[in-house]
């Protein structure tokens, strides 16, 4: 049965933490997207879950600076062991509160001084290599996630297909795709095409719809028909629920009848 995850950065967001928890929970979540759990100690983050009986679906290794937006520490060459040091983190929250996914951004090309897009392509390989290398032996995944140049202009995994290439070419048994909805929309449509084209190697699922990235209903993604072709290609995990709320957080979630 497919689980749905509300992210702590779009919903709830003028709670802390632990008020978001209890609200998302109120509302019969048992799955959340935390991106960036590092912010409290793990055992805090991990007391707050068991507090209100939820699991964490994905985090990101930490791409830069995030209060300021920067997020290219994955390809920048002069950082390479900046991204290490976070993925070492990132691992250690993933293990200690469970969660089955971790995202690695790329980040965008024009972010990074003095190297070539190919140089920084390489860094990124490296990157992700060393990253799955280091979580070999746990059941998580890692994660390479297509994003549209329109919301990040000159994003380095800027293109599914080349996304998709990468994961094939690279050849490790934790990496996937992560597919969200709202960014192949806006870089190629045919959701339902790439969906079943690269099924095999996407590992989770984030929704919100174009052109304002708002709830399921108010954009132009069928997304009932979109759940019914996961479901019918034997998908059953979790679905991030990434999107910047129409009407309040709690009044968002009405569509799900649709699909559960």
């Amino acid at each position: 049965m497919i689980k749905y995850a509300p992210n702590t950065l779009n919903l709830f967001k003028e709670m802390e933490l632990p008020e978001q928890l209890k609200a998302m929970k109120k509302c019969g979540f048992e799955m959340v997207e935390i991106l960036f759990p590092y912010m409290a100690p793990v055992k805090t983050v991990k007391e707050l879950l068991n507090a209100n009986s939820m699991q964490v679906s994905i985090i990101d290794v930490l791409p830069g600076d995030i209060m300021k937006m920067d997020i290219s520490a994955a390809i920048d060459p002069k950082r390479v062991d900046e991204f290490r040091e976070n993925a070492q983190l990132a691992l250690q929250y993933a293990i200690e509160l469970d969660v089955p996914f971790v995202n690695c951004i790329s980040g965008c090309v024009g972010a990074v001084e003095n190297s070539s897009r190919e140089k920084m392509l390489d860094i990124y390989k490296e990157n992700i290599v060393f990253t799955c290398d280091l979580f070999k032996g746990t059941d998580k995944k890692i994660l390479i996630e297509p994003v549209s140049e329109f919301m990040f202009p000159g994003y380095l995994t800027g293109n599914l297909h080349e996304a998709a290439g990468l994961i094939d070419e690279l050849n490790i048994n934790n990496l996937a795709l992560q597919f969200d909805f709202f960014h192949i929309q806006l870089l190629h449509g045919n959701l339902a095409g790439n969906i079943k084209k690269y099924f095999n190697r996407i590992g989770y699922y984030q929704i919100a719809n174009p052109p304002g990235r708002h709830q399921p209903g108010y954009g132009e993604i069928n997304f009932p028909y979109l759940i019914d072709v996961l479901r019918q290609l034997g998908y059953d995990g979790v679905i991030g629920l990434e999107y910047d709320p129409e009407g309040s957080s709690a009044e968002s979630f009405g569509w799900l009848d649709q699909v559960r």
